[in-house]
């Protein structure tokens, strides 16, 4: 609500709302997400502002006209509890479209980090390990690019390669 009185007023007085929360602080009170044009072409996206509102917007886009012929597909999406469910709920409704292609959703807890730590820009590829070893997991594993560094590492230095091999 305090984000939200603060927004109006830029708004009005800045014409635009130049204050804008994670997304992790909107899951957090267990709010809606804003719509996409609070995002404001998404200023902030590289802080955590609007990531799922993007993602939603961007998958509901695509889907619509997404066409799959091919045959019945099992993969699974490895990715932090916060977003888990928002991703939970368009695995859904891909799998209502595409009845043979099935995306399990998979939340990953930190324990590296600790447990209130639940975006999947902070996940390691230990935590990654251990909780997806001896899995089905299909044909591949789905992460986002976030849990890489800039030098394609894990922030606990394990290599997404090393990952693979030990899956």
């Amino acid at each position: 609500e305090q984000i939200e009185a603060v927004q109006a007023w830029s708004l009005r007085e800045n014409g635009s709302r130049v204050v804008y929360a994670a997304d992790e602080l909107y899951l957090l009170a267990d709010l809606p997400l804003p719509d996409t044009e609070a995002y404001e072409d998404y200023p902030q996206y590289e802080n955590g502002v609007g990531m799922i509102r993007y993602l939603q917007d961007e998958f509901y886009d695509a889907l619509e006209t997404a066409e799959y012929d091919g045959g019945p597909r099992f993969l699974t999406i490895a990715t932090g509890t916060a977003a888990a469910p928002f991703l939970q709920q368009m695995m859904t409704d891909l799998q209502a479209k595409f009845p043979q292609v099935r995306c399990q959703v998979l939340p990953i807890t930190n324990v590296f980090y600790g447990e209130t730590v639940t975006v999947a820009g902070l996940l390691t590829g230990q935590d990654l390990l251990k909780q997806l070893r001896g899995r089905n997991l299909g044909s591949m594993v789905l992460l986002s690019e976030t849990c890489l560094r800039y030098d394609a590492l894990f922030l606990d230095d394990m290599s997404r390669e090393t990952l693979e091999a030990e899956l």
